[in-house]
């Protein structure tokens, strides 16, 4: 597992603020009570009480490559469509 800490300053409100932003990956996480991999897990903690953000980037099997051709083909189809639509195409 791979973490980095970078502390960062934000504006927000016409005020500057140091926060933390720890990133950490491959990561187990439990969710819903069941195990899962996340490819990145990041967490940024703000000072005093503007209080703490955490987010994470599940991990997906890889497609084969006749249904990611599948999925790509429904995804222009739907575009094409949606675009025809609205008379832009």
């Amino acid at each position: 597992m791979e973490t980095k800490v970078e502390e960062r300053t934000a504006a927000l409100g016409g005020r500057e603020y140091r926060h933390t932003v720890t990133r950490r990956g491959p990561v187990e996480l439990t969710l819903r009570g069941a195990p899962a991999l996340s490819e990145l897990a990041t967490e940024i903690l703000w000072p005093g009480n503007m209080g703490t953000s955490r987010s994470y980037t599940l991990s997906r099997p890889e497609r084969p490559p006749e249904e990611e051709a599948a999925f790509l083909a429904g995804v222009q189809e739907a575009a094409a469509s949606a675009l025809m639509n609205e008379g832009i195409w």
